[in-house]
């Protein structure tokens, strides 16, 4: 389908009326397409040709009888020309009906804005019909260029008023030997004043040769024919249309209004900006192209912020130096888009200043992208230095006993402090922010590979805490067996004392039993008869000490029964 762009309704007071309501309907279709226009004389099969470059019916409407088209029509959706380019198709209604000032004005917005000019001629026609349709652009430019700033625009800028037209001759059926190159030299020739004029306005002027596209008895059958009853010859041709059309679009079209690089939208704003000065009798082209290129250029950097937008979200935490090539690689992307919607703009300054400002927002975003991964990776690390720092200060406290040597609880803090790095190593391959590495990695490639400055330095300080709290654990059972062991030794040397003092004590008394059992003995000799045992009765029953002297023992007092008699013992 195709909406309606332009109309007027007066034919003496030409007054444009610019479609806000299509506008706004194909101002977000598609991105970046080209536009092409059709012009030509009324009821010469205008629509007709745009509808079999679509490649279906219905595009635009056609008829057999009086003239369908009115005002300008644009496809609402575009149309691919080979696999690569794709194109607006504008049709503008047939000239010759309503007057030369109606067709000029009608005409002005399109043609100066198009990518592509068609001119749709039917039959074979003369050299002087060829050029009286062409005048069209003759009357345009000099209409334009009575503004001086227009021509000093057009000269400074060294551009055409006009992108490049292909003359498309329908129902060509001449010989194949009589080529367009042919057909052109014969057609414009230099010398005449109006054939200098229209070059003098155009980029660059082509032809092409389309055969009938069905027997008369076929096309007098339908209002419209059919697609499918198109002969091979006519389907040929128009493929050969359709390369020349790409051919010219890939090109620069030398024009300061028109652009193949242009959206749908920047399009349609240059097409209501002409028709609005056009109203006001004030055609000027310094301003328009200002104002079409601001919104250029504000264009291609809302396309450059929706195809930053548009990248797939990034998995974080991730490798730092993968992510850094990664959002460099988006960069060059984005600029590389924006480069290519705005190399055509003719004030370079001003797309530089943009391209500058652009490129400063994306690298801001990167930053932020860098610093919210680095966070991502410094939580992750946390937790697992937290874990880890758990499990070590468990471990240390198995180690505060008094039988573990200093230098022991020294050698496992080294080796827990390559475990902790191991572990983070570890724990970052597992969260994919590592590429693999081996597993044995010494603490400088550590600090290469990871941010693991910080960790490190809280499981030093844990270390030697813990190396401390060891140290103190261990004097204070050393300063408490050192104690104990004093405590014993004096135990024992009091113990000896005290026995010491009761032997001295005990060896006292029995000096000084033996001193009075020697003087009592001295005092009361003991009376004992002869070896018979024949003793008194009166010592029978009682007992008697008997003090001696060892020489080995020293002196002894023994109770003795004298019973026994004297001679029991004898020393």
């Amino acid at each position: 389908m195709s909406s309606l762009l332009i109309s007027s309704e007066s034919t003496n007071e030409v007054v444009l009326k610019f479609s806000d309501a299509s506008a706004n309907r194909l101002h977000s279709l598609e991105s970046t397409v080209g536009h092409v226009c059709v012009l030509g004389k009324a009821r010469t099969g205008k629509s007709f040709l745009l509808n079999v470059l679509a490649g279906r019916n219905g595009v635009f409407q056609v008829g057999n009888e009086g003239t369908v088209t009115k005002g300008v029509h644009i496809s609402e959706k575009s149309v691919s020309l080979d696999s690569k380019h794709a194109v607006r198709l504008i049709d503008v209604e047939g000239m010759g009906d309503k007057g030369d000032d109606y067709d000029h004005s009608l005409a002005l917005p399109v043609l100066a804005t198009s990518d592509l000019i068609l001119f749709n001629f039917k039959g074979q026609p003369r050299t002087k019909d060829v050029i009286k349709e062409l005048e069209i652009l003759i009357h345009i430019f000099e209409r334009v260029i009575k503004e001086k700033d227009n021509q000093k625009a057009l000269d400074e800028k060294r551009s055409k008023l006009f992108p490049t037209i292909i003359l498309v001759l329908r129902d060509w059926t001449c010989s194949p030997a009589y080529t367009r190159e042919k057909y052109l030299s014969e057609i414009f020739d230099e010398k005449d004043a109006k054939v200098k004029k229209i070059l003098q306005s155009v980029t660059r002027i082509d032809a092409c040769f389309l055969p009938p596209p069905a027997d008369h008895t076929m096309i007098s059958r339908h209002s419209e024919l059919p697609l499918r009853d198109l002969n091979d010859d006519f389907r040929n041709s128009l493929n050969g249309l359709k390369q020349q059309m790409v051919n010219y679009l890939i090109q620069p079209t030398g024009t300061l209004l028109s652009s193949p690089m242009r959206t749908s939208g920047v399009f349609l704003g240059a097409v209501k900006l002409i028709c609005n000065q056009l109203n006001e009798n004030s055609l000027h082209i310094p301003s328009l192209v200002e104002s079409i290129e601001a919104t250029e250029l504000r264009t291609a950097v809302a396309n450059v912020t929706d195809i930053i937008r548009g990248f797939t979200p990034l998995q974080l935490p991730t490798e730092t130096c993968v992510l850094e090539r990664e959002l460099e690689h988006r960069m060059k992307t984005a600029m590389s888009h924006f480069q290519e919607a705005t190399m055509h703009l003719s004030n370079q300054r001003t797309r530089q200043k943009e391209e500058d400002k652009l490129r400063i927002d994306i690298l801001r975003l990167n930053r932020e992208v860098m610093r919210e991964n680095k966070d991502s990776i410094e939580k992750v690390l946390s937790r697992q230095s937290q874990v880890q720092l758990r499990e070590f200060g468990s471990l240390m406290l198995s180690l505060r006993g008094w039988d573990y040597d200093l230098n022991a609880v020294k050698r496992e803090v080294a080796k827990q402090r390559q475990c902790f790095i191991s572990g983070l190593l570890d724990c970052a391959r597992n969260k994919r922010f590592l590429r693999q590495t081996g597993s044995s990695v010494d603490e400088s490639t550590a600090r290469k590979l990871l941010p693991i400055e910080k960790y490190l330095n809280d499981f030093d300080l844990n270390a030697t805490n813990e190396v401390q709290a060891c140290e103190t654990e261990i004097a204070r059972k050393r300063e408490i067996k050192r104690k104990q062991e004093i405590e014993e030794e004096q135990r024992r040397a009091a113990e000896y004392q005290r026995k010491a003092e009761q032997e001295e004590r005990r060896k006292r008394e029995l000096e000084a039993q033996t001193r009075a059992l020697s003087l009592q003995s001295r005092a009361q000799p003991t009376s004992y008869r002869s070896r018979d045992y024949d003793y008194d009765n009166r010592m029978m029953g009682e007992q008697f000490m008997v003090v001696g002297y060892h020489p080995i023992f020293g002196p002894a007092v023994i109770n003795v029964p004298q019973s026994f008699g004297p001679g029991f013992y004898s020393y």
